[in-house]
């Protein structure tokens, strides 16, 4: 079945790519169906805030800095890997015959494998009320939309996340002697938990050329929204700099606000919130 043909079925068939290590069809499949728009979060508390804005720079961390620390890990099921290769030999392993085995050495390779790559995350998204909690300090930050076309090249390689019920089980790599590609290390850093499913992840691969463990891009005039947050008056000053930027360049911003109807975050227009004279949701 040709990828434009997969419609609704993309995302069980990119899951299963990513399970047999075939990064290359599933960074396919990612490509064609991949959003227009990819959203990240910031706080006006952060030091860098105003480069990744006027700058235009996005950081890049290995999955050592990020706040899971479950993150990108290898899981690999050590028990049923021996009892196949005992049995490939004519035997049998058992805990109970064989008693503990060390495993360090296989970690300690696992975790190199976790940290070849550089990564930067983005939601496809303005309107998560967690995301707006918890990465722009609770509502006082903003949200910067990007333009997936215009991003620069390297940052080209852009994949959704996965979420799961159970770990990402890579046992299958130790098998599977004809594993060329230097991307496969990227399919363990696709699947999440689903407790993180509200982030709707979609994440940038970059590969690690030298011992640096962060890296900044800068995406170029990549930048063609601007979301601020509900409580982001509280940052006047920043907020001020930022729209007489974005009216410099005509980029359009928006405000956050509540739904009367639920719970769900809206954006309005600023230029339609002035036009009409509303502010902060009054009549004036």
């Amino acid at each position: 079945m040709k990828i434009s043909e997969l419609d609704d079925k993309w995302q069980t068939v990119y899951k299963q790519c990513l399970y047999s290590f075939k990064i290359k069809e599933a960074a396919a499949i990612a490509r064609y169906y991949r959003p227009t728009k990819i959203y990240k979060y910031y706080s006006f508390n952060s030091p860098y805030w105003a480069k990744n804005i006027f700058d235009f720079e996005i950081a890049f961390n290995t999955p050592f800095n990020f706040n899971d620390p479950l993150d990108s890990r290898w899981f690999l099921n050590y028990e049923d890997i021996l009892k196949e290769r005992f049995k490939d030999i004519g035997q049998e392993w058992s805990r109970e015959k064989y008693g503990y085995i060390d495993f360090t050495l296989y970690e300690e390779d696992l975790l190199y494998l976790r940290n070849l790559f550089l990564i930067s995350c983005f939601s496809t998204t303005p309107h998560s009320n967690l995301m707006w909690g918890h990465y722009a300090e609770k509502h006082t930050g903003f949200c910067l939309e990007y333009d997936v076309a215009s991003l620069p090249e390297e940052m080209q390689l852009l994949l959704p996340v996965v979420y799961v019920e159970k770990p990402y089980d890579a046992s299958k790599i130790l098998d599977m002697r004809d594993i060329t590609d230097k991307y496969a290390p990227i399919c363990p850093s696709l699947f999440k938990s689903m407790d993180w499913k509200y982030e709707k992840e979609w994440r940038v691969f970059i590969p690690l050329n030298n011992d640096l463990n962060t890296k900044i891009v800068r995406a170029g005039e990549s930048i063609t929204g601007i979301y601020f947050g509900f409580r982001s008056y509280e940052f006047s000053e920043q907020r001020n700099q930022i729209e007489a930027w974005a009216n410099e360049r005509n980029i359009p911003m928006y405000q956050i606000e509540r739904s009367y109807l639920s719970f769900d975050l809206i954006s309005e227009s600023i230029a339609d919130i002035r036009s009409s004279k509303r502010m902060k949701g009054f009549l004036i």
